[in-house]
This record gives structure tokens, C-alpha cells and sequence, in this order.
């Protein structure tokens, strides 16, 4: 791998600890690296359309549960 490339994945798997980190309460780098093995980045840059759907799933159950930003009122 070129040092240009090594650069590339390095910046695609802090990446991934990012998006991680954004749609979990917690982020490992053991939570990123099987992310990362499970849905690698096509450009080791922008994820594809299954790794959206990971994002999207995250986020959602992040934010509209019981003790979410956007949860919905107490009863």
C-alpha cells in the first residue's frame, strides 16, 4: 500500500469511529473495526448505501428512545 493509500484508510477508519461514536451511546474501537470489516467504506472515504442504513438505524434508535432528544412525551 502506497503511503497515500495508508493515509486514505487511516482517515476512512477514524471515519467510521466517528459515525460510530455520533449514532451509539458509547464507541469502541472494537465497535468501529467491525463496522468498518462488515461494511468497508467502497472509497475508504464515503459509505454506501448499506452503511447509511446502519447510520440511519442507529440514529434513529438513539434519538427517539425513551430517554432520547426527540422522545416523545411522558405519560
Amino acid at each position: 500500500m502506497t503511503s497515500a493509500g495508508a493515509a486514505k484508510s487511516s482517515v476512512a477508519r477514524h471515519l467510521v469511529v466517528l459515525l460510530t461514536a455520533v449514532t451509539t451511546r458509547t464507541c469502541t474501537t472494537s465497535t468501529a473495526s467491525t463496522d468498518f470489516g462488515e461494511l468497508p467504506l467502497p472509497d475508504q472515504l464515503h459509505p454506501d448505501t448499506a452503511t447509511h442504513r446502519r447510520i440511519a438505524e442507529r440514529f434513529t434508535k438513539r434519538v427517539f428512545s425513551a430517554d432520547g432528544p426527540f422522545a416523545g412525551p411522558s405519560s
